[in-house]
């Protein structure tokens, strides 16, 4: 039977647990999804490059940019010509770090390409997900592909059509395009549990492994310390009295009180009666016969003036084998032929 500070002991074991679980868990996940938005990237970058290979050019892309009002390495504003006429585009800063190539030129074509022929999501979508499968990623994936026109008017866009298409689902928004006229958006639906199963499992593992040594360690510490401190009352009570006390210990952290009528465990006392004390240490007192007596020296203990019968014997020793039952199960008294022998 747990005690009340076992009970607290295990209780603060189990947070400390829980903590560090979940501690693990969220590392693991950042670290994870990290890794899942990087590759998740970079394969729509190779997608990116493969749809570029697979167009035709007929005429070049005029392109200037003027530094007006701006840091040098960021321009104000990019002009983009072709045969419709001169187009400037205002250059945002967030979207020029964002673009997928630092490379002016390959910018320059990638306006150029697909101011010539639009980005298919569906179609580009197909390739990015080619390339996911390489990377291990097999979760569903969309892309959201919006253009918008040298005025920031958005000319053309796509919205995603499933409900899983949420900002918690969002890997990555790039831009691409030497004005970074073309956003692309890509959403992968993943969660906790399918991207870290084997982990969760693992670190669960290591918690119930955790818990359980710290509670024993725990209760192996608190035994320790009870036991010294009954230790040192025992011997205070010694000096005071200059007698000896009738204590004996049952378990490692199980002492018995003769004179106090008390069983401690834990630390917590345990009442007993004037018969079931007197029972207990008739047993304790013979440890050289193995705590064995026979049932005429327990009737002359329990009833002096002769009044003892068989049936109050068995009653009595009963008694006491459920109190002892109740503070520790692996104690009990065995019947053998006119006696009773205490088992501890």
């Amino acid at each position: 039977m747990m005690g009340t500070k076992n009970a607290v002991l295990l209780f603060f074991a189990v947070c400390m647990g829980g903590i560090m679980l979940l501690l693990a868990c969220r590392y693991t996940y950042k670290m994870k999804l990290s890794e899942l938005k990087a590759e998740a990237k970079e394969a729509f970058i190779m997608a990116m490059n493969q749809e570029v290979k697979s167009r035709t050019f007929e005429e070049p892309l005029f392109f200037n940019f003027n530094f007006k009002g701006m840091a040098a390495e960021i321009p104000d504003s990019v002009c983009l010509g072709d045969s419709s006429g001169l187009h400037w585009y205002h250059l945002e800063p967030e979207k020029h770090r964002r673009n997928i190539t630092d490379n002016t030129n390959l910018r320059s074509l990638h306006s150029y390409t697909f101011r010539e022929q639009a980005i298919n999501s569906d179609s580009l979508n197909n390739i990015w997900r080619k390339y996911l499968l390489k990377s291990h990623i097999s979760s569903e994936s969309v892309l959201c592909i919006s253009v918008t026109d040298e005025k920031g008017k958005v000319k053309s866009s796509n919205k995603p059509q499933y409900k899983w298409c949420t900002p918690s689902n969002l890997v990555f928004t790039v831009y691409i395009g030497y004005a970074c006229e073309i956003e692309a958006k890509g959403y992968i639906r993943y969660s906790v549990w399918n991207m870290m199963i084997v982990e969760i499992l693992f670190y669960s593992v290591l918690c119930i492994l955790f818990v359980y040594g710290m509670y024993r360690i725990g209760v192996t510490v608190r035994k320790k310390i009870t036991e010294l401190q009954q230790r040192k009352i025992i011997e205070l009570v010694k000096e005071i009295d200059g007698t000896p006390v009738r204590s004996y210990q049952l378990r490692e952290n199980i002492i018995f009180y003769a004179e106090r009528k008390m069983i401690v465990v834990d630390g917590e006392e345990n009442k007993l009666s004037k018969q079931a004390t007197q029972l207990l240490e008739r047993f304790l007192v013979n440890k050289e016969k193995e705590y064995m007596v026979g049932d005429d020296e327990i009737m002359k203990a329990l009833w002096p003036d002769g009044s003892g019968r068989l049936e109050r014997l068995h009653k009595a020793v009963g008694r006491l084998r459920n109190l002892l039952y109740e503070i520790d199960n692996s104690i009990d008294i065995k019947r053998n032929i006119k006696t009773y022998q205490l088992l501890i």
